[in-house]
């Protein structure tokens, strides 16, 4: 059996942003609240909304303090702002951020926020909802669902119920005729994947299939039209309607794991057919000095009996450190906007740290052989696992991206132009696919229980196995040059007493 909930009206169609005033009067409803963002006040959307239902003889007042990913904080304000007005209803205008926003402005009522996340279900009904869209791609006017960040935790926390669904949906495509290139293109993609989503769902119905297929054909064939022809009307509908049809039922039988395990039944798939492909390709038409074939040109993998090398360990170590901090970069990305850093810096950082070094000593780590090329590593690891007990939150994190971003460059670029010295003979596609995605869950669920902690105690964990594998090899090898030493020393004088007689 299937449960659907959808809003009670929806109105849909260019220019029925008109019709807002005739929509709330026919619900009665007449002093909203508009909660935005500053973009949209100072576009002239809020000021168009404003004159519509002032004409219309209501009293509305506008909160314009949203920001992007909703905070805590920001929807306390929101709360304040409203209790100052006598208003019933509150009218979402613009994205996913501020529609959200709306829902949890709307619902919350002198709660806690963490109190209503999932899986609370909040079913009672707050302030009736008005969802105004200007983006194709969030979904938020249809669904039952808002996310909160806790900007203390950086936690993103999830609230459903049906609480938060849209009273009414006012979806005007010509909204959005003004989105730039990249902003259509990143909804639109939202937008599909949300119909990929419901229709590989396992709790999948008549109903929801034929939204979520009407979802991809709307949208498939006319996004990249949007992207290179903003103006296009007819494309612009076609994307709107499609992010509506795709809402309309990701919210009741959208099924993320369901997704998750079909697309990792694809990259097995996948990896299967490159091995069938390596094992067929001709050793001729390989690299110069590329033994193994592609995957042995590649990332740090997981070269047969490598990790039984303890000379290897930094090396191999320092090819997954960026696993972790993959897994991390929401918790950057909220570092940066509380830093008023733009996110786009600490990103070229990063990738500053991890190519920088090696493009620029290329010829000198070539000529590295394995040990200085371990020994570098391990330094690198252990820097990043100092910066993580010496320096205070959050600039560990900061620490850690350059140091062990440096060490995977390090890693990468000694592996990719030595392949020959570097051990990567016998390296498994299959084995380095599966162990990279095990270990990207992994290290993502550390991040999701423990947040910046577990992201810094996993860095640093690295960073004390690889010198100490180092200095094991090292050890190891010492002793053993010893032994070797002592086998070939020739055999002490002894002296002879026949001479001398008595």
């Amino acid at each position: 059996m299937a449960a659907i909930h959808l809003p009670r009206t929806i109105r849909i169609g260019g220019g029925v942003l008109n019709e807002l005033p005739e929509v709330l009067a026919a619900a009665g409803l007449s002093r909203p609240l508009i909660v935005t963002d500053s973009w949209i006040a100072g576009c002239g959307v809020l000021e168009r909304v404003e004159a519509l239902l002032v004409k219309a003889g209501m009293k509305p007042r506008s909160f314009t303090g949203v920001v992007p990913d909703p905070t805590v904080s920001a929807i306390e304000a929101g709360c304040a702002f409203l209790s100052e007005g006598q208003h019933d209803c509150v009218i979402g205008l613009g994205g996913g951020s501020p529609i959200d926003s709306a829902k949890m402005i709307a619902v919350l009522q002198g709660r806690a926020i963490p109190s209503l996340k999932a899986p609370h279900q909040e079913d009672a009904p707050g302030l009736p909802i008005i969802a105004v869209p200007t983006t194709a791609g969030t979904g938020s006017e249809a669904t039952r669902f808002t996310i909160i960040t806790d900007e203390a935790t950086d936690e993103k926390m999830l609230c459903a119920g049906l609480a938060y669904l849209p009273l009414i949906a006012v979806v005007d495509y010509e909204l959005t005729l003004t989105k730039p290139a990249r902003l259509t293109a990143d909804t639109g993609i939202d937008s599909l994947v949300h119909a990929i989503e419901a229709y590989v769902s396992k709790r999948a119905n008549p109903f929801a299939d034929s939204m979520a297929l009407s979802a991809m054909r709307l949208i498939w064939p006319n996004l990249p039209t949007a992207c290179t022809d903003p103006g296009n009307r007819a494309a612009r509908e076609a994307l709107m309607l499609g992010a509506l049809c795709a809402a309309l039922v990701l919210g009741d039988i959208g099924d993320l794991p369901a997704l998750a395990a079909r697309l990792g039944v694809f990259v097995i798939v996948v990896a299967l057919a490159l091995i069938a492909l390596q094992r067929g390709a001709d050793a001729a038409l390989r690299a110069p000095g590329c033994r193994a074939g592609l995957f042995d040109c590649s990332l740090p993998a997981w070269p047969v009996g490598a990790w039984r090398d303890t000379l290897q360990w930094p090396t191999l170590l320092a090819g997954l450190a960026m696993l972790p901090m993959m897994a991390a970069l929401p918790l950057m990305a909220a570092w940066c906007r509380a830093q008023a850093i733009a996110p786009q810096t600490m990103v070229l950082l990063h990738l500053a740290a991890m190519f920088g070094p090696v493009l620029i000593w290329r010829r000198t780590i070539a000529s590295w052989s394995p040990r200085v090329l371990s020994a570098v590593c391990a330094l690198l690891l252990a820097a990043g696992a100092a910066i993580v007990a010496f320096i205070s939150a959050p600039y560990d994190l900061l620490g850690l991206a350059l140091a062990h971003g440096a060490a995977w460059g390090i890693a990468w670029g000694g592996q990719l132009w030595a392949p020959a010295r570097r051990g990567q003979q016998g390296t498994s596609p299959l084995r380095a696919a599966a162990g990279y995605a095990t270990l990207t869950l992994l290290f993502g669920l550390v991040v999701e229980q423990f947040g910046a902690r577990g992201v810094g105690a996993t860095h640093a964990l690295l960073g004390v196995i690889a010198p100490v594998g180092w200095l094991i090899s090292s050890s190891a090898s010492a002793f053993a040059a010893a032994a070797a030493a002592r086998r070939h020393e020739p055999p002490a004088a002894r002296p002879d007493h026949r001479a001398g007689g008595r």
